[in-house]
């Protein structure tokens, strides 16, 4: 997902904030990812939907149906190679990408 949004670095320069809450067992590092501005937070999800217009999810987390049922508008991360286990699967209206143009639409 970060290789994804890493790849647009040049359209999130223009007043994005971007913040990732990591999986507590998968650390990231933000020098891993030297193109985009990202702050890392593990503020709990409920101080941060308040803060955010819009969650991009990988397909492993319930967050996304959290930041939906929040009111936040989603789109979910789909590795072409792996099974689409998002709890958002099916919803009308919630895209599903996996390519740099998908996502940038």
């Amino acid at each position: 997902m970060l290789n994804l949004l890493e790849s647009l670095f040049r359209f999130f320069q223009d007043g994005w904030n971007l913040t990732l809450k990591p999986h507590p067992g998968n650390p990231v590092s933000t020098a891993d990812y030297p193109n985009l501005d990202l702050s890392i937070t593990y503020d709990p999800l409920d101080q941060l939907l308040q803060k955010f217009q819009l969650a991009v999810v990988t397909v492993e987390t319930s967050a996304g149906l959290e930041a939906y049922l929040f009111g936040l508008s989603v789109i979910v991360v789909l590795d072409d190679h792996d099974l689409n286990s998002s709890p958002l699967r099916g919803i009308e209206g919630i895209p599903f990408v996996s390519t740099r143009k998908e996502l940038k639409n």
